[in-house]
């Protein structure tokens, strides 16, 4: 495969945003139920300015990049009018 043009990355970029997203979404409350459960019984008593994180993990492989490259480039290879 080519080296990825400027368009394409930022094709990338911007599909890989929407994968995250949607992600995110469908997750979020699991995440959020599991990263606040330990501080459940105790998350009064603690100070307001106390900070609690919660992390996401996004893992993607090369294979998603592939894919939306590979998708960009047919579409590009279409001619007009032809299906």
């Amino acid at each position: 495969m080519s080296p990825i043009s400027d368009k394409e990355w930022d094709i990338v970029v911007h599909d890989l945003m929407e994968r995250l997203k949607d992600w995110t979404y469908l997750r979020l409350e699991d995440e959020i139920r599991t990263a606040l459960q330990p501080w459940r019984d105790q998350i009064l008593g603690k100070p307001s300015d106390e900070p609690i994180l919660i992390r996401f993990d996004y893992r993607l492989v090369a294979g998603d990049i592939h894919q939306i490259v590979g998708r960009e480039r047919r579409k590009s290879e279409r001619v007009p009018g032809k299906p």
